[in-house]
């Protein structure tokens, strides 16, 4: 199935992705596309469930990105961004992978139960970055902050006495003209 369309104003164009990994039995891959962005060079990425892929202007078709000896360089990313020195963030179920885009070299940051200067969940919704590089985090279990510069991480739990409750599973995240931040989660408007 066709999970990727261009529209130019006039109609609809469908995109082929070429698929890194192939689904069991020969079967025709399910494309569900979870996120489009355009980075500052104005190369586009994809998401879909289980890979992700850079769109090739040349050839009119996305690539998946692959590590040579392990498949699929990242799977099932929720949100990307960008970093203003460039680099792009990849939201997942599996931390946060930041993409040097120059040497294509790849950092994970993961939560680590005994370390309270990691995520506190691993599942990332959705990423929200601010001029400085200051990044938030939309997890599983509560809101977190990076300091890009120094690399630390603040955890906020909202509510912090039931890590499990549902307001803690933030799933979204915006600020307004006003400055305000605003979080989303599975329970109700934060």
């Amino acid at each position: 199935r066709k999970g990727l369309f261009r529209y130019d104003g006039y109609e609809f164009t469908p995109i082929h992705i070429k698929i890194a990994s192939a689904p069991p039995n020969n079967s025709s891959p399910v494309i569900e596309v979870t996120d489009i962005f355009e980075d500052m060079s104005g190369t586009i990425w994809v998401s879909t469930r289980s890979e992700l892929h850079k769109y090739n202007a040349d050839e009119g078709l996305l690539n998946s990105l692959i590590d040579e000896r392990n498949g699929p360089l990242f799977e099932t990313i929720h949100r990307i961004n960008q970093l203003p020195s460039s680099e792009i963030l990849f939201a997942s179920n599996s931390g946060l992978h930041i993409l040097d885009t120059k040497s294509l070299s790849v950092t994970t940051f993961e939560h680590s139960p005994n370390d309270t200067n990691s995520l506190s969940h691993n599942t990332i919704n959705d990423i929200y970055v601010e001029q400085d590089g200051t990044v938030w985090l939309a997890t599983l279990a509560g809101i977190n902050i990076i300091n890009w510069a120094t690399k630390r991480i603040e955890q906020i739990i909202p509510v912090p006495n039931n890590i499990n409750a549902k307001e803690n599973a933030i799933t979204a995240i915006e600020r307004d003209k006003d400055g305000n931040m605003w979080f989303g989660s599975e329970q109700a408007l934060i």
